[in-house]
């Protein structure tokens, strides 16, 4: 199998940004995450998956309680990727979950604030800290898309 040369290039281009912008990146705050029950997730449609029971974290002493019937991808990494992340892998269900409900409410905490929880849940989830700190970088690169801050949670 050949390689072309714009494909090599680009993929030193990807990591050239995502080492600028880790540079730029401060450690994420850990907070103090337990995942207090985890849900069943259904099939929604071909990407997206529903709750079937509700999923309740307490984050610094707060309940979060992602509601029976949120809809979410998991995690919403490109298929590209999906040989060596796929994003339903176990340990990224629930830290996905709760990161996608916490991007499509306004729960008065700032995005940063959701990417650094959704970074504690991934450490909680046994996720090796490289990669924990890897997708704490994704969504800090590309989740502004895909932040709400105008929705109010049910």
């Amino acid at each position: 199998m050949r390689i072309h040369n714009s494909a090599i290039s680009m993929v030193i281009s990807l990591i050239f940004v995502v080492i600028l912008l880790t540079l730029q990146c401060n450690i994420p705050a850990r907070h103090s995450v337990y995942m207090i029950t985890k849900p069943s997730i259904l099939p929604f449609d071909s990407v997206n998956y529903s709750l079937n029971t509700p999923l309740v974290i307490a984050i610094d002493g707060h309940i979060l309680v992602v509601p029976q019937g949120f809809i979410t991808d998991l995690a919403s990494i490109p298929r590209v990727f999906w040989s060596f992340l796929a994003p339903n892998l176990p340990s990224f269900v629930y830290p996905s979950i709760a990161h996608d409900y916490l991007y499509s409410c306004n729960l008065k905490h700032t995005r940063f604030w959701a990417d650094e929880v959704f970074y504690s849940l991934l450490l909680n989830e046994n996720v090796k800290p490289w990669r924990a700190y890897s997708m704490f970088i994704a969504v800090r690169m590309f989740g502004l898309y895909h932040y709400n801050k105008e929705s109010v949670c049910l």
